[in-house]
């Protein structure tokens, strides 16, 4: 190796010493850089771990867990939303201040819709939300003291099988909340509840019967009391009674006698014969 190279690799190695360093210390700095962004970030997730886990959080957690809540939420669920179609429709007999009535399988109340006239529903879109029609996925059955023999079904519209009762479509009434609540019958007049032979109940008391005619009452004039002085009554002028004219018979006229005709006696001459 001559002189002049070692001068050139003389001069390269402080710079290349000096370019390592520099870079070293960017590394140094970076990296220190993300561990504080790392430690930070540590802190923050410890700390809200920390918050979600406390006291008041879990206080709320359970409150919401609680049976109290778990009931409100059930009762309002099932308010707000019409009954499941079941499996096997089961139609049994309750007994309530109404009387004997049907009911499904959990003691919901049905009710028959005067307006069918027929096995076939006529309560489809905000009818039929109001009043769910009672569904099955099979053949209906029945307990108690309802009758296998009036238990049937009719199609709807959307394929679906409703449970009929004496020819009667049957249906729920969605504000019905709790099994055994009646608060459908007699609505408008038209949903009543149904009893264990097929008839409406209540329907023939709601029927508007025209009142009875009643006899005018007889109003008797009462007497008013004159004061002062009372004028001189005056008698009624009479009229005058017709009179029978007289009548005279008129004079009867003599008839004249005709003068009586006087027949000539005939003489016998003198001397006793004829001449």
């Amino acid at each position: 190796m001559n002189s002049s190279t070692r001068v050139t690799s003389a001069r390269v190695t402080p710079a290349l010493v000096k370019a390592t360093v520099g870079l070293g210390v960017t590394a140094l700095l970076v990296a220190g850089c993300a561990s504080g962004k790392a430690k930070t970030a540590s802190v923050s997730g410890s700390s809200g771990g920390a918050t979600s886990s406390s006291p008041v959080a879990s206080s709320a957690g359970s409150l919401s867990s609680s049976p109290m809540a778990s009931s409100s939420m059930a009762i309002t669920s099932a308010a707000s939303s019409p009954p499941t179609p079941l499996a096997i429709a089961t139609v049994q007999v309750k007994m309530g201040p109404p009387g004997a009535y049907l009911a499904d399988a959990a003691g919901r109340t049905l009710y028959l819709f005067n307006a069918d006239k027929t096995s076939a529903s006529t309560c489809y879109g905000k009818c039929a939300t109001a009043w769910p029609p009672f569904i099955t996925s099979a053949a209906p059955q029945v307990a108690g003291k309802a009758s296998a023999a009036l238990v049937g079904t009719s199609t709807r519209t959307d394929g679906t099988t409703q449970v009929t009762y004496d020819g009667h479509p049957l249906y729920y009434f969605k504000s019905d909340a709790m099994p055994g609540e009646t608060g459908g019958q007699g609505v408008e007049g038209v949903w009543w509840l149904v009893t264990p032979a097929g008839a409406a109940i209540g329907a023939a008391k709601a029927a508007v019967v025209p009142p009875a005619p009643t006899k005018p009452a007889t109003v008797t004039p009462t007497p008013t009391k004159i004061t002062g002085v009372l004028p001189t009554p005056t008698k009624p002028v009479v009229a005058p009674t017709p009179t029978k004219p007289i009548v005279v018979p008129p004079t009867p006229t003599m008839t004249p006698t005709p003068p009586a005709v006087v027949t000539p006696t005939p003489t016998t001459p003198a001397g006793g014969g004829w001449s």
